[in-house]
This record gives structure tokens, sequence and C-alpha cells, in this order.
């Protein structure tokens, strides 16, 4: 398992800048934050991302890629851990209840992993948000 660095993130930590600062100190790792805010009223408005890292998957230096929601009630915000991204958010970005894969990068549902696959292709040759 690999040591994590926590020097000079500060807590509660930053979306964008500590995770920045996370990656610096802990190459292995990438580090994508989606936001959910239940004081939104519209439903579409409650989904945000709020930071997907600049490293893309199947570059050798990365060993994890870490997918965080932060969710904010009022003032109360608190960081959970994705461990599925298709379950965490497919139904709430499409009601294409046949999307079985998700694109960490710009919430894009796929059909299949084979077509998520290819869709990074494409996808990893933009600017992450």
């Amino acid at each position: 398992m690999l040591k994590l660095k926590w020097d000079g993130i500060k807590f509660p930590a930053d979306p964008v800048v500590d995770s920045k600062k996370f990656e610096t100190i802990n190459p292995e790792y990438a580090l994508n934050v989606y936001g959910y805010d239940d004081t939104e009223k519209e439903e579409s408005d409650k989904y945000s991302i709020q930071r997907v890292s600049k490293k893309v998957e199947g570059d050798s230096k990365v060993k994890k890629i870490v997918n965080l929601l932060l969710y904010s009630n009022g003032d109360v915000s608190h960081y959970v851990v994705i461990k599925n991204m298709s379950r965490a958010f497919r139904l709430l970005v499409t009601k294409d209840e046949s999307a079985s894969a998700m694109c960490y990068r710009c919430m894009k549902a796929c059909k299949s992993s084979e077509a998520l696959e290819e869709h990074l292709k494409l996808c990893n040759n933009y600017e992450a948000c």
C-alpha cells in the first residue's frame, strides 16, 4: 500500500487548490473531485465537476485514480469516496438505464466498458475541467 503525504494541505481541504497539492506530493495518485449541493432547487443543478486531474489513465506513474464527492448542504460539507462512478452518477446524469460506464472526465454515460475506452481515447486529448 502506498503511504499518503499531507504536507501543506489545510483542512477542510479546498477541492481545487488542495487536490493539486495532493497530486504534487503524491505523484502516484490522480484525484478527481465532483460536487453535490443539496441546497440547489433543480436536480440538474445539484451535480458538478469540481476538478478533474490532468493526469490520464494509462500514465505509468499513476497507480491509483481516486474519485471524491464533495457533498454540501448549506455551511456543512463532507468528502465521500466514489467507488463506482456509474452507480454514483448514471441515472442522475442520464435517464438511459442501458448506460453501464461513466467517463470520470466529462460525465458522459457509455453503454459498455469498451465504449468508455474508445471515448477516453478522445476525451483524454482535451483539457480536463
